[in-house]
């Protein structure tokens, strides 16, 4: 079994490129829901970790992380780092492939802003334009980070799951209804 590992924050505020940051980023759509225990913990699946909360799914690649053994994760976050935990005992991770929309796009944009606020701010316009699919606001802010100048998002229907892409992250966001 490989060591733990251990990410250690960056001590400039530039862009977010380290490893500690993308878990981090990754780690926000985990579930905080207490009966759905393995929906707490990150997926580590080769290049990719990946966590979702069954409303939104976030993942990262990059050849960073294929030092870590593939499994499943819980996330421990201290002042000056965060901890990948092995989690054996969490169960079995669902498909999250299966919740990664395919097909044709029905409609795509690309949101900018100087600011992630700007950009969350954007898309909510531009979907609301289109007649599209209501999100939650915090979801929609999590993907507009300071890492990317512009968001790609992809609609393929009033009440299918919107995809959001930046330069190397990928979320899917769960729309809302509203009755």
């Amino acid at each position: 079994m490989k060591p733990l590992h251990v990410y250690s924050i960056p001590k400039t505020k530039t862009k977010q490129t380290t490893p500690y940051h993308h878990i981090s980023w990754v780690n926000r759509a985990a579930s905080t829901d207490s009966i759905r225990y393995v929906l707490q913990s990150l997926l580590v699946e080769g290049k990719r970790i990946i966590a979702t909360d069954g409303r939104r799914l976030h993942y990262y690649e990059d050849d960073y992380f294929t030092d870590v053994n593939d499994g499943i994760y819980r996330v421990v976050k201290t002042a000056k780092e965060i901890l990948l935990i092995a989690n054996p005992d969490a169960g079995t991770y669902p498909n999250y492939k299966a919740a990664i929309p395919s097909g044709p796009t029905e409609d795509s944009f690309t949101a900018i802003g100087y600011t992630p606020q700007e950009r969350a701010a954007h898309i909510i316009y531009e979907m609301g334009k289109r007649d599209q699919a209501f999100l939650f606001l915090p979801y929609v802010s999590d993907v507009c980070s300071d890492k990317a100048d512009s968001v790609k998002v992809e609609c393929r229907g009033k009440l299918s799951p919107v995809v959001f892409k930046d330069n190397d992250r990928f979320a899917i966001v769960m729309p809302r209804r509203i009755d």
